[in-house]
């Protein structure tokens, strides 16, 4: 086991309380901010995934302001232009971004990936075997990527189970 692997196995995961705003009137993006702030300056990990549930709107808030305080490019994918009309080229498009994305040191942001990251079908025909691969292989170059991750969803409830435990930090924006 690598010594990132035994960091990752030992790192403790963190779920953020959620409500509307605290008793000093921030509002939940200000106060998944400073939580996460916290939990970054207190843990050794820099392969980060961070996972945001909420409006569109608060996640795009909170995704901007994160690259900004690290002074990092916020490069936002649209998992749409990566899906390949033939099999493999969907792989091949996920292993140039996130070479780029480790190249230019991206903060890598999929937003909108309820659908992606949405419960698994059950394999019906060679489509849906075919979705199932791509979405493994995403969450493999995820947990691998060195750098910032963070994903954007509008309810967290709807997600596979396997994807939010790769999450270090699961925030309601």
């Amino acid at each position: 086991m690598s010594d990132v692997s035994k960091k990752q196995a030992a790192r403790p995961k963190q779920k953020l309380a959620s409500g509307t705003e605290n008793k000093n009137g921030e509002s939940k993006t200000d106060l998944a901010l400073s939580q996460f702030n916290e939990w970054v300056k207190s843990s050794e990990i820099k392969n980060l995934h961070v996972l945001s549930a909420g409006l569109k709107k608060s996640r795009a808030l909170f995704a901007n302001t994160i690259a900004k305080q690290k002074g990092a490019e916020l490069h936002h994918v649209l998992l749409a232009d990566l899906k390949g009309k033939y099999i493999g080229e969907t792989e091949k498009n996920l292993e140039k971004l996130f070479y780029q994305a480790e190249k230019l040191s991206w903060i890598l942001f999929f937003d909108e990936a309820d659908a992606l990251f949405g419960k698994r079908t059950s394999v019906k025909d060679a489509h849906d075997k075919f979705s199932n691969e791509e979405v493994s292989y995403l969450l493999r170059k995820i947990q691998l990527h060195p750098g910032l991750i963070l994903v954007g969803v509008d309810v967290k409830t709807n997600l596979d189970e396997r994807l939010c435990k790769i999450f270090h930090l699961c925030v309601e924006v």
